[in-house]
């Protein structure tokens, strides 16, 4: 702890504003005094033009005074962010070890679902990957309408491959035939469970609709 600063380190911008202006009302005080006695008495006159010095003198501790205010919060403000992004990166921490704790306890009750991404459409073909949002499962097959073609740049060695969450399945290719067609992508839980997504061409892009389960008797028609 120091004359200017307290036990926190913080300044004492009050006693520094005191001091201040003391000082300057002590030098302009001997000032007059000393004129005061001088032999000329004609310096007596001009001694009041110390009056717009002592003024000039107090708005220059006041500037001071205002700027050690100003630096001071600026100080407290940087260490009120550090603090926030501290505690902010800690819950976001916290957030995703509890979602990832979440995801392995229910990885066998969550029902997977798959995604499309990199989406392309041109005037004769269409371009896509296939990707697991979420679950774990064995990829089965993409079931096309008769009157289209699909080429899959690794789709088809795909077939039964154990896929977890995050993992690009492959890259598909369609050759159009018509505007509308009817697609249907099929996989398999890691307990079993069948299920499909249904393709809709959503504004001229791909969407999949809910995982829809097959059952057993629809499950020995596939």
């Amino acid at each position: 702890m120091s004359l200017f600063k307290n036990e926190k380190g913080e300044l004492r911008t009050g006693r520094i504003l005191w001091i201040a202006i003391f000082s300057v009302l002590a030098v302009w005080a001997i000032t007059f005094v000393v004129l005061f006695f001088a032999e000329d008495p004609g310096q007596i006159g001009d001694s009041f033009g110390m009056v717009n010095a002592l003024f000039t003198a107090l708005a220059f501790v006041l500037l001071i005074y205002t700027s050690l205010l100003q630096t001071q919060e600026l100080r407290l403000q940087r260490e009120e962010l550090r603090e926030n992004r501290k505690q902010l990166e800690s819950s976001a921490k916290a957030h995703n070890e509890l979602v990832s704790l979440t995801k392995v306890i229910n990885r066998d009750k969550l029902i997977p679902q798959l995604e499309i991404i990199n989406f392309e459409k041109s005037d004769t073909h269409i371009y896509f990957d296939l990707k697991v949002l979420f679950g774990e499962i064995y990829f089965q097959e993409i079931k096309i309408s008769d009157d289209y073609s699909i080429a899959d740049n690794n789709g088809s060695s795909a077939n039964n491959d154990h896929y977890l969450e995050d993992d690009n399945i492959g890259s598909f290719e369609i050759k159009l035939e018509k505007l509308s067609p009817d697609i249907q992508i099929y996989y398999k839980h890691v307990q079993g469970s069948k299920y499909y997504h249904k393709v809709y061409d959503i504004s001229s892009i791909w969407r999949l609709s809910e995982p829809i389960h097959i059952y057993e008797d629809q499950f020995r028609m596939i």
